[in-house]
């Protein structure tokens, strides 16, 4: 629902989705030989539905001068989340024996919302303020339970389970000035505020002889808060009509506080983040790009905190003492239009020499952590296209490709041999 009444517009939307998730997945596993020993069949059943409003109000004061308020929300409730897993034998001769198997029983919900707003004013012909906010609210409850059978899956038995309640925000508060003091130069100058926080809270327990007990699991509960303020300047200068140069310069300042029942500590981040783009403009049609910035990623307070791992049916450990990764990233590329609006193809390469490369880590004697590695490098191609197919002469419609080839370099903290980052691909095709 929308709508235009004066100087007002507004937006209004909801949406109620179902979310179905089935699964089937199969581990074979094999002894030193070769020869399958295992054969784990696992199926899952999930049925939950997702409902979604959206909304939107502005307000026009006149030319460039309008603010606006934006709001989001969204519910799943999830029951009746089924895995079943099998466990077959193997013998020596490749049959399957039944050696029973696991269930695991979840139940929760997510709830996520956002208030977000701003307004913009121009304050002389070449002076104009504009100034958002964000509040963003992300809560997850889960209620885990595992049973076990030997024959019959319709008649398990408990064996343990975990729960999990946490909450994250996010505060943002941005205000910029933007200054074109000359016919070929412009600045802008800012400042954000942000406070962000996690509370989390996890527990686990064990059944045995059908008596529930506690899992004692080191830091699985933590209230981490970061107060982040960051105050940047950018230049944009036109020496002559074919080149464009923009610098630009970031000072970031944060404060991390975690307090929990095994961890209480603080820490303090500072970062300059500088950065070069140069443009320039071959033809009406082709354009020629490069940059350099140093860039600073954000840390998941999700990985100072220790978590379970489904999957791996493993307690995953948290590090209080992850760091962020930092990159200086260099990049090359050019932007070509074809004739008659007939579609575009950009081509870039990218070179970023990374550090604190964020992975798994050992830790203590036998578990294993998300932690820092160390230097990297990670490095590819892109090439990008759309064509409107019907300045082709051929049928009203657009076709999207992306194609990107990367590859990367890092010492592996396990072996201490030289692997690609992880969860990284090769190759990425979108075609739509």
């Amino acid at each position: 629902i929308s709508g235009e009444p004066g100087n007002w517009s507004y937006t209004l939307s909801g949406e109620s989705r179902p979310r179905q998730l089935p699964r089937v997945q199969r581990e074979l596993f094999s002894n030193s030989t070769g020869a399958l020993i295992v054969d784990n069949q696992e199926t899952r059943r999930m049925n939950s539905r997702r409902y979604i409003g959206r909304g939107r109000v502005a307000y026009n004061f006149g030319k460039d001068h309008q603010v606006q308020l934006s709001g989001f929300i969204e519910e799943r409730p999830i029951s009746n989340q089924r895995d079943v897993e099998f466990v077959f034998d193997v013998d020596d001769t490749g049959g399957r024996i039944g050696n029973g198997g696991k269930i695991e029983q979840l139940s929760g919900e997510d709830l996520k919302y956002e208030i977000s707003g701003d307004y913009s004013i121009p304050l002389t012909n070449s002076l104009s303020f504009k100034s958002l906010f964000v509040y963003a609210v992300n809560q997850e409850d889960r209620e885990n339970e595992d049973f076990g059978f030997a024959d019959d899956p319709e008649s398990p038995t408990l064996t343990s389970g975990d729960s999990r309640d946490q909450k994250a925000t996010e505060k943002i508060l941005r205000g910029t000035l933007d200054w074109a003091f000359a016919k070929t130069q412009s600045l802008e100058i800012g400042v954000e505020g942000a406070v962000n926080s996690l509370d989390k809270t996890q527990t686990f327990f064990d059944v045995a002889n059908g008596i529930q007990t506690a899992r004692d699991v080191f830091n699985a509960d933590q209230i981490v808060s970061e107060d982040r303020v960051e105050a940047f300047a950018n230049h944009t200068w036109r020496p002559t009509p074919k080149l464009e140069v923009e610098t630009g310069i970031a000072a970031e300042f944060s404060w991390l506080d975690q307090l929990g029942s095994d961890v209480d500590t603080s820490r303090k981040f500072n970062f300059a983040k500088p950065s070069v783009d140069v443009y320039y403009t071959a033809s009406d049609r082709t354009q020629f790009f490069s940059s350099a910035r140093r860039d600073v990623g954000q840390l998941e307070f999700n990985d100072f905190i220790a978590d379970l791992d489904r999957d791996d049916g493993e307690i995953d450990a948290g590090n209080p003492n992850l760091a962020p990764e930092k990159s200086w990233d260099f990049e090359v590329g050019t932007e070509h239009r074809l004739a008659n609006q007939a579609g575009v193809i950009n081509l870039r390469a990218f070179y970023r020499d990374v550090s604190d490369v964020t992975d798994i880590v050992p830790f203590g004697i036998a578990d294993s952590a998300p932690g820092n590695l160390g230097a990297g490098t990670h490095y590819g191609a892109e090439l990008e296209t759309s064509l409107q197919l019907r300045q082709l002469g051929l049928i009203d419609a657009v076709i999207s490709a992306t194609l990107l080839w990367q590859d990367s370099r890092v010492e592996d903290p396990f072996t201490g041999l030289t692997r690609r980052f992880s969860n990284q691909n090769t190759f990425k095709l979108n075609i739509d």
